[in-house]
Order: structure tokens, then C-alpha cells, then sequence
């Protein structure tokens, strides 16, 4: 009988299962069992249990929404309101974290640990520095303020769109009024005040 062919994406998809079941603690038997692979196929893979987890929870580009994310950050911004490109962004990447954050959570619950910083191009680095250029491509069109470090707003994008998944996955706050789509607006209602210039302001109370 031919061994079973698995891809590495479909090993990541069943690791973040079962981290979100058995926390950082989930053993390599566990996994390589519920796969239907042996666990030297996974060492084999990913080298070592550590690396299996990180790589999982990094959720790399291959990933449905984690690809989408990145290939509209990549090709940067378009002709169309950036409010209206941005509040699109805002949601792809509330949704990205949403279904991270708990794998997140778990590992956090169980004290696991990386023993290692990421490197330069693991997917969550990556997404931070192509975010900071789509900002600054806007600055340098003159389409919202340049006074400002893209980095300072990317990072500010991308904390409130983390924000709302991790009270509800880590702090198990499940008492949030708003859907997704009415907290991305409202945050870019609030932000969108800062980072507009006066002519983009104008247009936008033009055109409600």
C-alpha cells in the first residue's frame, strides 16, 4: 500500500486544530495521529515541535486569507477612496486575526513559548512592513496626511484590528454590540479625522 501524501498545508491546517483543542501542550503523537502520518514525517518536515507550532501559527502567505491579505498590501493602493480601501483592508485583516487569535490563545493558556525571535520574513513581519509602504505610497500621492510615520498608522491599523479578536479569544469578552463591518467602520470614522488631508475631508463630507 502506498504511504498517504500530505502537504505541508494540510499538516499546518491540522496543527492549528489542534492547537486550539490541546493548547501549546498538544503532543507530536497527537497531531501526527489525527493526520494519519507518522511523527517522524513531521519532524522530518518541520524539524522540531517548536518549529511545527510557529510555523502553524505564523499562518503563512499559502493560507486563504493571510494570501489575500498580503497580495492587496503588495499591490498597493488603488484609484478608489482610500477610506473605502482602507475600510476593505480593515476587515480582511480583522477576519485574518480572528481566525488566528485562537490558536494564539491557546498557546498562551498552556505558558508555550517560541524560543526565538521572528525573522525578517515571517508573514507577521512582512504584513507590518508592506502595510507601512501602502501607507506611505498614500502620503506620497497626497492623499492623507505625510506628518505623520507610516509605520506610527500602520501599526495603529493594525492593533485595532487585532484588538477586537483578542478580547474576544484571549479575554473571553462576549458581550461586543457591533458586527465586524460597523467596528471597522466606526474605528476608521474616528481615525479617518486624523489621517485625511483637509481636500480628502472635504470629498468624504461631500460624499457621506
Amino acid at each position: 500500500m502506498r504511504p498517504k501524501k500530505i502537504s505541508n498545508q494540510d499538516i499546518l491546517d491540522v496543527v492549528r486544530i489542534c492547537i486550539v483543542e490541546q493548547g501549546g501542550n498538544v503532543s507530536t503523537q497527537y497531531i501526527s495521529d489525527r493526520l494519519g502520518v507518522s511523527q517522524a514525517t513531521l519532524f522530518k518536515r518541520f524539524g522540531s515541535k517548536s518549529n511545527l507550532l510557529k510555523t502553524a501559527i505564523l499562518l503563512p502567505p499559502k493560507a486563504k486569507k493571510a494570501r489575500e491579505m498580503m497580495e492587496r498590501l503588495e499591490a498597493g493602493p488603488t484609484d478608489e477612496p482610500v477610506r473605502l480601501q482602507m475600510e476593505r483592508l480593515c476587515l480582511q485583516m480583522l477576519r485574518f486575526f480572528d481566525d488566528v487569535l485562537p490558536c494564539f490563545a491557546s498557546l498562551h493558556a498552556s505558558g508555550f513559548h517560541f524560543d526565538t525571535s521572528l525573522p525578517e520574513d515571517a508573514p507577521p513581519i512582512v504584513a507590518r512592513k508592506n502595510l507601512t509602504r501602502w501607507v506611505h505610497t498614500l502620503q506620497e500621492q497626497g492623499r492623507i496626511r505625510n506628518d505623520v510615520h507610516p509605520e506610527s498608522i500602520a501599526l495603529t491599523l493594525l492593533g485595532t484590528m487585532q484588538h477586537r479578536p483578542l478580547r474576544v479569544h484571549l479575554m473571553r469578552d462576549n458581550q461586543l454590540t457591533q458586527t465586524d463591518e460597523e467596528y471597522v467602520a466606526s474605528v476608521l470614522e474616528v481615525l479617518w479625522q486624523g489621517l485625511a488631508t483637509d481636500v480628502s475631508l472635504k470629498k468624504s463630507q461631500e460624499n457621506p
